[in-house]
This record gives C-alpha cells, structure tokens and sequence, in this order.
C-alpha cells in the first residue's frame, strides 16, 4: 500500500494527513510524499496556516531508531523539518499515538503542538548509542531548556501526555472529540497573532540563559554511567550548542553529533541485540520472561538468555 500524505483545504487551512501505524516510519516514499505535500501546501495563496495530522494508528514511527534519519534520493528529514520551522504561516502538530523518531523533529519545529490524551513520546535513539536528530533535540532544548530535553532523553521509558505537557515536549492535550476543533482554532488565532495564545514560544528557554545553563549543570551531573556515558556527554555538547549558536548553526551541530555516533560501533551493535531479541520473541514459545519466576519459559535465567542474544547479536554484526 502507497504511504502517501494527503492534502485537503478548508477554510484558509491546509490538513496534512500522514498514514497512520506501522512500522515503516519516515521511509523514503513517506518523506517524498511529505516534501511534495509541502510545497503544495505553502504555495496555496490565501494560506492561512497547516495542520499535521496522522491517520488512524497515530503518527508513523519507525522499528528502528535512526532509521527515519537515512540520507537517500528522498528529502531528508531535517529538511522537511526545517520547512515546517520556517514557514510562513502556523504550522500546528496534532500528535497522536507514538511520537518519536521523524514525528518528534517534525514536532518540535511546529509553532503549536497538541496532543491526544494517551499519546505516547519516546527518545529510543539513546538506547542505541544515538540522539534524536533533524533538530529534533536542539529545537526541544531551546524551547523547554536543556535540563528537561536531556531527562526525556536519558529516560528509560515513554511519557504520557501529561508528563510531556510538563517537559515542554507539547503545549496542549485534548480529548478525540476536540482536538481537530482546538488544533483549528490554534492554528487560526496564531495567524491572526493571538497574543492570549497558551504556548511556549518555540524559543522560550533562550530567554533565560542563567537557568538554561543550570539545567544543563545538573543534567550533567545526573547523566547515566556505563557504556552510554559518552553518549551522555555528546548530547550535553549538543543541548549546550542549541544556546550559544543560532538555530541553523545548532542543528548543523546537532547534525555532525549524530553522524559521528552513527559511526562507531556501539549503535550497529545495539541494533542487532535488538533484533536478536525480537527473534527470539517470535519463535515457538516465545522466549518470554516470566519475571515473577525470574527465569524464561526456555528454563534459560533473563540474564543468561539476554548475555546468550547479545553474543549472537554480536557475532551476526561482525559476520
């Protein structure tokens, strides 16, 4: 099935619709869908802002982390999210589902950002030795300081709506009754320049660099040890740029960060762990972890069996 973008117009707004669910993320046909729906959109005279949405199964997010960030014959996505960031007009995130990966860059460019109650966000990338990227972690740094986009992304879980309200990861959260009505009405009294709108400036942290600064300090200190320590600290280097460069410049940054781990060994041999565990789960009698036992069905401890799939893991990465 084609993963198309579509594009419909209703009162001086262009909807973006994304298809939603799956596990193929931004692939290459989705960004070249989305590119093309874009320019479509902002070229539209009369416009008076664009809405991003995601059909059902909310926004697409990859099986693999770092996926969404492939440089191929499609638009990249930090171009595609640079469109969004520097559009004429409101572009307005209407997030659903999982967002991570494509949909937090795509995200944090937007003006406005509004969530379904029950929407999830996740920064998988540290887990594999990565950051997010195409802006996505400079822009959410900027707009809700480095302390609270360092913690979302050294957590070793998702956030619920609420909890991302709270971390600056969206502005707003509404039932399915009223989210297309309130992400409409955002979208319009932005354009309008609504000065009792109740969202973050998309730069809203810069305006207090002391405090930046002592979020960054105290992230810093809380980092998590162990193999992913320089990931840690590469990320900090990176929160700290999102101040001192201008926004261009800091996702340029951001940009020579993530290439740089994507190079080393550490994140190919963190994929294949993980796809030798999704093996292991699709086999007949699942390997599951029985936790309350503490052993799997195989007999085999979940130590034992994770030390038994990462020297698979790593032995099929080396072949």
């Amino acid at each position: 099935m084609a993963r198309r973008v579509k594009l419909q117009r209703r009162e001086g707004v262009a909807w973006l619709t994304l298809p939603g669910g799956g596990e193929a993320g931004f692939d290459a046909e989705l960004r070249a869908s989305l590119g093309g729906a874009l320019e479509l959109a902002l070229a539209e005279p009369g416009l008076k802002a664009v809405i991003l949405r995601a059909g059902e199964g909310g926004w697409p997010v990859s099986r693999e982390p770092g996926a969404d960030y492939a440089e191929d014959e499609a638009p990249a996505m930090r171009a595609l999210a640079d469109r969004v960031a520097f559009a004429p007009v409101p572009v307005v995130a209407l997030l659903t589902g999982k967002v991570s990966g494509g949909g937090m860059a795509l995200a944090q460019a937007a003006r406005l950002r509004l969530a379904l109650t029950g929407t999830q966000f996740a920064a998988p990338e540290f887990r594999f030795g990565l950051i997010p990227a195409a802006g996505g972690f400079v822009r959410l740094a900027r707009r809700a300081g480095a302390g609270a986009a360092l913690r979302f992304l050294t957590a070793p879980r998702e956030f619920n709506s609420p909890e991302a309200m709270a971390i600056g990861l969206c502005d707003a959260q509404a039932s399915a009754g009223t989210l297309e009505g309130a992400a409409l009405g955002a979208a319009l009294n932005a354009f309008e320049g609504g000065a009792e709108l109740p969202f973050a400036a998309r730069d809203a942290a810069l305006a207090d660099p002391a405090g930046y600064l002592a979020g960054l300090e105290a992230a810093r200190a809380g980092a998590p040890g162990g193999f992913l320590a320089p990931i840690a600290a590469r990320a900090a280097e990176v929160a700290e740029a999102a101040l001192l460069l201008p926004e261009d410049e800091a996702v340029s940054f951001e940009a020579v960060a993530y290439t740089d781990m994507a190079a080393q060994e550490l994140p190919a041999a963190l994929r294949w762990q993980a796809r030798a565990w999704r093996a292991a789960a699709e086999l007949p009698g699942g390997w599951r972890v029985r936790r309350s036992a503490g052993r799997s069905r195989s007999g085999i401890s979940p130590r034992a069996s994770r030390r038994s799939c990462s020297a698979w893991a790593m032995s099929c990465g080396s072949a």
